[in-house]
């Protein structure tokens, strides 16, 4: 689902005292405002510099000034009011800016459960292995454009619990858990107050029998309802966010450094392992959104379709993050033993971003467990990359040099 364009919405932010017939400038420039007690209201403009290895502590829009004019901040520390700071465009709904996310576990395990509903509509999508083999979940985030329902909605995981639920200061959504997964969740972590389940007196999950079609296995027939779960947080307390969400900048002109290239490949190796590619449409200047289950006698490439929308899922930005996997000392799925996977996002690792046509090389930064602090990503320079304003999908990989029994670094391809 595509959301609107910044500028004729961000025109509407901007305090024009006096009628300006400038164009907006091919050079990005910084308006810094005069010291209160000045006595001219002319602003100064700062001229644009090469980079260093500083990194920049905002994003400013490529805009020309006019004199009365305020600086639009993109982040990544501070974001101009009505600002989603998730994405770097106007919120739809001003009441999103004080609510938490909703972040709702969906499945991502095979034909069977396609399409799914509602994601196309998340400002994040998180899609990251679960266990061992390859096997890979999404966690959608939610924040300003809800939509009717999610789903099918499944299981926690290490990754919602150590770095999702406090990164986004945010509510979530599940079906269920592990043994071991429920006592690590109630016990070690200070989220559980977040935890939104399916109750026999409660309508912020149901259970569908059609959708998306009939004869689906009842354990992916659980949906959200992403308002219903919002008004439960209002009942229990914990609609409000306590921190502000900040971390990602943001701007229209693509950052210079990158490789041109047309599409990505994302193969988490494995029988079980599942196959996602996204293709650049230069129309749109978005990503389109391409999966293939591997488990399938004769696999075959499908559109990521959302039920809700009948389109295809596509995005404005791609960030691939190598992170640390480890095993978990409980097993997750009694079936096969195996434990769950615990994807290490305290300190820095490596990735790309993708965004425009354009393939850049990264770094990212972080300090687990800050409530509403999002993984910093910077460029070659050690500078801060923005982010093409609008959706984005992480996509997680186990480190290239890491050698863990049953796990498989995802190749990446570019074309």
């Amino acid at each position: 689902m595509r959301l609107p364009s910044i500028w004729p919405s961000l025109a509407a932010l901007l305090l024009v005292a006096c009628v300006s017939t400038a164009e907006p400038s091919a050079t990005s420039v910084g308006v810094t405002p005069p010291p209160p007690d000045a006595e001219s209201a002319t602003p100064v403009v700062a001229e644009t510099s090469p980079p260093t290895s500083e990194p920049t502590d905002t994003i400013q829009a490529t805009v020309e000034p006019t004199a009365t004019q305020e600086l639009l901040l993109l982040g990544p520390d501070e974001y101009s009011e009505g600002i989603n700071p998730l994405t770097g465009l106007p919120f739809q709904n001003p009441e999103a800016a004080e609510r938490r996310p909703v972040v709702v576990k969906v499945s991502n395990e095979s034909v069977e459960v396609r399409p799914l509903s509602g994601y196309s509509f998340a400002e994040h999508l998180w899609l990251y292995q679960m266990e061992g083999w390859g096997q890979t979940r999404f966690s959608a985030v939610f924040l300003d454009d809800l939509p009717e329902m999610v789903g099918s909605v499944r299981s926690v995981r290490p990754i919602d619990t150590d770095l999702l639920i406090p990164m986004y200061d945010g509510l979530f959504v599940y079906s269920g858990a592990s043994i071991g997964m429920s006592f690590y969740f109630q016990s070690e972590t200070p989220y559980w107050d977040r935890a939104f389940r399916e109750l026999p007196d409660r309508d912020h999950l149901v259970r569908l029998e059609d959708v998306p079609r009939e004869g689906v296995a009842r354990y992916h027939r659980l949906f959200a309802f992403p308002e219903k779960v919002l008004e439960f947080a209002q009942e229990r307390g914990n609609y409000e966010r306590e921190a502000p969400l900040r971390g990602l900048a943001f701007d229209e002109t693509p950052p210079p450094g990158g490789s041109e290239t047309s599409e990505v490949t994302v193969l988490y190796e494995s029988f079980f392992g599942g196959r996602f590619r996204f293709e650049f449409d230069e129309t749109s200047g978005e990503w389109l959104f391409y999966y293939m289950d591997r488990k399938e006698r004769d696999p075959v490439e499908m559109p990521e379709i959302d039920y809700l929308t009948g389109e295809q899922l596509s995005f404005d930005n791609i960030v691939i993050l190598y992170a640390e996997h480890n095993f978990t000392s409980w097993v997750e799925d009694a079936d096969s033993g195996v434990p769950a996977i615990d994807i290490d996002f305290m300190g820095e690792g490596g990735g790309y971003l993708l965004r425009d046509g354009q393939v850049y090389d990264i770094t990212w930064e972080h300090d687990e467990g800050t409530l509403g602090q999002f993984i910093a990503l910077f460029d070659g320079n050690g500078d801060v990359i923005p982010l093409r304003p609008g959706q984005t999908i992480f996509v997680t990989s186990i480190t290239p040099d890491q050698n863990v029994y049953g796990q498989y670094a995802a190749t990446i391809t570019f074309e």
